[in-house]
């Protein structure tokens, strides 16, 4: 049997639930549902909040002083705010093209 289950399961973790994000970040879909939205910002956002779990569960896995475990917890919260942050930001209404208002513009006739 593996002597050390928690590391195994905390690999596992991040296969299922970071690779996505990091995916997103690097090589962003052009189709479907994405075509609306930021891929970037949410792939960002998918790091930061699966991240948080990480960084939390690391420190405990290592057996490290309290005070470490409270500075990866508070790293923990940080991250969870910036992926709230980046999943706001993905999900605002207007295009990525560069339109930060999102109103519809009618496209110029001469």
């Amino acid at each position: 049997m593996n002597p050390h289950p928690h590391a195994v399961m905390l690999g596992i973790f991040a296969a299922l639930f970071l690779l996505p994000g990091v995916l997103l970040v690097l090589r962003p879909p052009t189709s479907g549902v994405f075509r609306r939205k930021r891929p970037r910002y949410l792939g960002v956002a998918l790091i930061c909040v699966f991240g948080a779990g990480a960084l939390n569960a690391i420190p405990r896995l290592l057996d490290l002083s309290p005070d470490m475990v409270l500075a990866a917890s508070i790293a923990g919260a940080v991250s969870m705010l910036v992926g709230c942050l980046f999943s706001y930001l993905a999900s605002r209404p207007g295009a990525p093209t560069g339109n930060p208002t999102g109103e519809k513009v009618e496209p110029s006739t001469p």
